[in-house]
């Protein structure tokens, strides 16, 4: 979302899609709120920083997070921390706030649709510099996919703030399966990221086996990264032929 920067085009962008699932990452608490009124939607928000922002000519701190929104009947939600804690959330000053002290966070959804049952995972993943990878990116990956072990069957997505091809990618690429096209090369809006054109493919939309996952998209003008839209279904079981008679 990148705080309330693109806001207007946005709520546009959800009017026009009205999908069933929403996972958004950069959001202000407060906005969510709005969001999950305005549109009627259920669903669930994880505080990770506070961050100062002007408000009505007023320099004032809001809650910035995850959310994972839906249209569709919750039937379980989880917020696992897989570095820090919700009672640990750290105001954060880009450029001085070590990401060791920031909290990161996956919400996981049990939704169902029709007779259908989906997990989701929304997570917005720890930063490094120039898309290197970091030790605290390892220890954070190896907490995030020890936690969602008990998900056999999962679809994650978000802002893994790690890019395709190197190693943070690569390990969640090994555990669950890559859906974003390899004909895109970048998940970064160039005319709306504050660094330009960047050929960094750091969202991710994985899943197991049990998912189906077509016409994935990504579409630009919404933030300053793209935004990725899916259609996802349950693959439908193999008949198992009869044996020899």
């Amino acid at each position: 979302m990148e705080g309330d920067k693109h806001l207007p085009k946005q709520k546009e962008f959800f009017l026009n899609e009205s999908p069933d699932i929403l996972c958004l990452q950069e959001i202000f608490e407060d906005t969510y709120l709005k969001i999950k009124r305005g549109f009627k939607l259920k669903g669930h928000f994880a505080p990770m920083w506070k961050i100062k922002e002007k408000k009505n000519g007023k320099k004032i701190l809001r809650t910035m997070g995850i959310a994972l929104l839906t249209k569709l009947p919750v039937e379980k939600f989880q917020k696992i921390y897989y570095n820090g804690d919700y009672k640990s959330i750290h105001n954060f000053i880009p450029g001085v706030t070590s990401q060791e002290k920031l909290s990161r966070v996956v919400i996981i959804l049990k939704i169902r649709k029709k007779r259908d049952y989906f997990i989701i995972g929304n997570t917005h993943f720890t930063w490094s510099k120039d898309g290197k990878t970091s030790q605290q990116q390892i220890i954070n990956l190896e907490n995030l996919l020890k936690k969602i072990e008990v998900f056999p069957e999962i679809i994650l997505c978000g802002d893994f703030n790690a890019p395709r091809g190197k190693k943070i990618f690569k390990k969640i690429s090994k555990k669950y399966i890559d859906n974003i096209p390899n004909s895109y090369k970048t998940s970064i809006d160039k005319n709306l990221h504050y660094a330009g054109k960047l050929n960094l493919m750091v969202d991710g939309l994985f899943s197991t086996n049990k998912y189906q996952i077509t016409n994935v998209t990504l579409i630009n003008n919404i933030s300053d990264h793209l935004a990725i839209k899916a259609d996802i279904q349950i693959k439908p079981k193999k008949i198992q032929p009869f044996g020899k008679c």
